[in-house]
């Protein structure tokens, strides 16, 4: 006895030596990994310690020669005197003896893993995300993404936070998982749907699965693809946020398509990284060099990011003295974001799906056990096991979601505010409209604020801007003219043509207001241009067109000419004139509406009852106004536009002043050319007429037209237009929704800040709940 006691010390005297030794030499790259930070969280410990030591009863067997070591961050590297063992060596040796630790396990009565959140903070979350809702605000999904080497148990830490199984024994993860979790009271079990998957055939439907099946089925879909596998996972006991499970980094390094895939997910910024990597020894490898760029460059503060070291109880395997853990302990926990847990081997972890929560805490119970055996410093107390872990993470999510309360708790105030100051306007509006006669004298003023509104609207859009709501293109326009905006020759007869061709300025652009009328005038001069008799002048109508023999025969048929030219530019441009004013009545007659969107746009609130906006009659009222205003500027210019057609006396003074003539021109030469004079003149003038006579009044007898006819209005029409009595009726209801509506957000602003802080500190709340039924 006395020997063994003296070997045992000669071994710890030996192992502290090399421990010593080794650390001077340890990993810079991955010592690093390892300094992040986290809050602490609390664990319970056993109430007796059975002997549980493993490397009493199992003695260490040397692997083979090609065995390779798996990659750790956090301890040393293993002696040189002692044989390496490779991670699945470890496994494959303890999976029958951790077996028999966890049926050894003595754990306290009432314990709990703590998986997930209390069962008091499900129900606050929910009227937290339905007022969030109700008031539209986004409350950011949490999202936590599990990254790390090959086989060190990124989807088995994934099921332990979910307190579930759905993956099969023995799976790799080939490609990204995508696990929505969302908070359904109705789901009493929870609900699993696969969304489709068109990138592998035979999955391009939703399907809904339950927990049993949901393995097999992503199996089936874990094929070498970037694009995720997505699941919506639905239960009355959780929380809305994202587990996202990744391929693992292989030791040789993984490949660019990896490389791409894993820097693209952990690139968001909103996302906690979860570093998952075994705590068995091993040397560096190119996979390792990886993770630590891919960090450095995700997240160069290390500020979202933690560090999981997996198969505690192996590691435990190889001390012997509290001294060595704690060293150990005091390099690896440089920052409190780092964990250490054990999770269960896929053999039992797959057999025990019914208490899957329940083996995880007895193997979280072993390790406590271990590392009282070891007489660990309690410091560390916060880093060990998996329910510290899954509180922190737990913390996090509690925490965004907490940070998004004020958010929603504003917007019920700002909401509130609004309904207060309706309250108020409406209290000032039933005020003023107590008295018919100081009643119609407020809504007259309430009518002239409105026209001035509109004509400024309507001003702004006749001299270009951007706030047009909805144009027109050329093809457009003509179409809602109807057979009244076709252009049209001497015969009725439709004229076909190319707008672009013949070179119209924004044929294409859809336009409103000056712009559009602008380019009226510009399709209007373009088809006149282009218009020419259809057939040579009769030989009798210019003999006619001569009439008496002069002393000289010259000056005979150059007053022919110009009688059958100006005939001929009168038949052929009215009908273009007339069209012109049909379309530009359209162009400018659907400004009203345009400038009443416009307006409305402009409100501060739609809810403003001394807004003429709300009151129909009075609206379509000014809107009558506007369009008979405009139907008279276009008629007028129409009237105007006739003066251009001269006389053919005139036209042949004007002829013979401005143009030289050979004796020996032919007479249908000549007319041509005295029509071309005359087109040219008529449609010059036109384009100026258009805009004096139609364009000109808008912005200037518009304004007295308007203001006239809404304050000349008398009493009795201003009661009739605005609706007094119905707008009084109206008001009164008004009043009482709003107060309702205030008494309302006052209840909601209460419940939200009770919700607010069981949600974020269930337990002082359940304890205030406890004070308040025992008074």
């Amino acid at each position: 006895m006395a020997t063994s006691e003296v070997t045992e010390k000669e071994k710890s005297h030996h192992r502290h030596h090399r421990s010593t030794a080794s650390r001077e030499g340890k990993d810079k790259e991955n010592e690093k990994l390892l300094q992040l930070s986290a809050s602490d969280v609390s664990a319970g410990t056993p109430t007796t310690t059975p002997d549980l030591s493993v490397r009493q009863r199992t003695p260490k067997p040397e692997p083979a020669d090609d065995d390779q070591i798996t990659p750790c961050a956090t301890p040393p590297p293993a002696p040189a005197t002692e044989p390496k063992r490779s991670l699945e060596v470890v496994l494959r040796m303890s999976a029958e003896e951790e077996v028999e630790l966890l049926d050894r396990v003595r754990v306290p009565e009432g314990s709990t893993l703590g998986v997930g959140l209390p069962a008091t903070v499900f129900a606050p979350f929910a009227t937290l995300s339905q007022f969030a809702r109700e008031l539209s605000v986004q409350l950011r999904m949490p999202e936590v993404v599990f990254i790390g080497p090959r086989g060190h148990g990124k989807s088995a830490l994934l099921e332990a936070v979910l307190g579930k199984v759905i993956y099969d024994e023995g799976v790799c993860t080939k490609r990204p998982v995508q696990l929505h979790i969302t908070h359904n009271a109705e789901c009493k079990d929870p609900r699993c749907t696969i969304k489709r998957d068109h990138v592998l055939p035979g999955f391009d439907s939703d399907t809904r699965v339950n927990l049993v099946e949901l393995p097999a089925q992503l199996t089936a879909r874990n094929k070498e693809v970037a694009t995720p596998i997505v699941v919506h996972y639905e239960h009355d006991s959780v929380v809305n946020m994202t587990l996202i499970d990744t391929p693992g980094i292989p030791r040789e390094g993984p490949s660019p398509a990896l490389k791409e895939l894993l820097s693209q997910i952990v690139s968001s910024r909103d996302r906690i990284i979860v570093v998952v990597r075994s705590c068995v020894p091993a040397a560096p490898t190119t996979g390792d060099s990886f993770l630590a760029e891919l960090l450095r460059c995700a997240d160069p503060s290390l500020s979202r990011t933690v560090v999981v070291n997996t198969y505690l109880l192996h590691h435990l395997q190889d001390f012997l003295t509290s001294t060595a853990l704690n060293e150990q302990l005091g390099r690896a926990v440089a920052s409190p974001r780092t964990f250490f847990v054990s999770l269960l081997p896929d053999s039992l972890r797959t057999s025990t799906k019914a208490d899957f929560a329940g083996c995880l805490l007895q193997a979280h119970y072993r390790d406590l056990a271990l590392l009282e055996q070891l007489r660990y410093d309690k410091k560390y107390e916060s880093h060990m096991g998996l329910p510290r872990f899954v509180s922190w993470l737990y913390g996090r999510v509690t925490a965004q979601y907490s940070c998004g309360a004020p958010a929603v708790l504003s917007a019920l105030r700002r909401r509130r505010c609004d309904a207060a100051e309706r309250l108020r306007s409406a209290d000032r509006l039933l005020a003023a409209l107590a008295d018919d006669a100081a009643g119609a004298a407020y809504l007259r003023g309430v009518g002239a604020r409105y026209v001035t509104d509109f004509l400024k609207v309507i001003e702004a859009l006749l001299e270009g801007t951007c706030e047009t709501v909805v144009g027109e293109t050329l093809d457009e326009e003509k179409s809602v003219c109807g057979v009244g905006g076709q252009w049209v020759d001497a015969t009725s007869t439709p004229i076909s043509y190319d707008a672009e061709s013949w070179g119209v300025p924004g044929w294409g652009n859809a336009l409103c207001g000056g712009p559009q009328f602008r380019r009226l005038l510009d399709d209007f001069v373009a088809v006149a241009a282009h218009l020419t008799p259809a057939r040579p002048v009769p030989q009798d109508a210019l003999v006619t067109a001569a009439g008496l023999p002069r002393l000289h025969g010259l000056p005979n048929l150059h007053r022919a000419a110009c009688d059958v030219a100006t005939y001929q530019a009168r038949e052929l441009l009215q009908p273009l004139i007339d069209r012109a004013a049909v379309r530009a009545v359209h162009v400018l007659g659907r400004l009203c509406g345009v400038a009443e969107r416009i307006v409305a746009r402009r409100a501060s609130t739609d809810a403003d009852m001394d807004d003429a906006r709300h009151y129909p009659f009075f609206v379509h009222h000014v809107n009558e106004i506007y369009r008979q205003a405009v139907a008279a500027y276009a008629q007028n210019c129409v009237y105007k536009c006739m003066d251009e057609f001269l006389d053919p006396r005139t036209s042949y003074w004007e002829f013979v002043a401005n143009q030289p003539v050979s004796p020996e021109e032919d007479a249908q030469s000549l007319v041509q050319r005295v029509f071309s004079v005359i087109r040219g003149r008529v449609c010059e003038n036109v384009v100026v007429k258009f805009y004096n006579a139609l364009l000109v009044p808008l912005q200037s007898d518009l304004w007295r037209r308007l203001l006239h006819g809404v304050s000349g209005l008398s009493d009795a029409a201003v009661s009739d237009l605005f609706e007094l009595a119905r707008t009084r009726a109206q008001l009164t209801d008004l009043r009482g929704q709003l107060q309702a509506k205030i008494d309302e957000h006052d209840a909601k602003e209460e419940a939200l800040n009770s919700v607010a802080t069981e949600f974020t500190h269930p337990a002082t709340a359940k304890g205030k709940k406890v004070n308040e039924a025992g008074q």
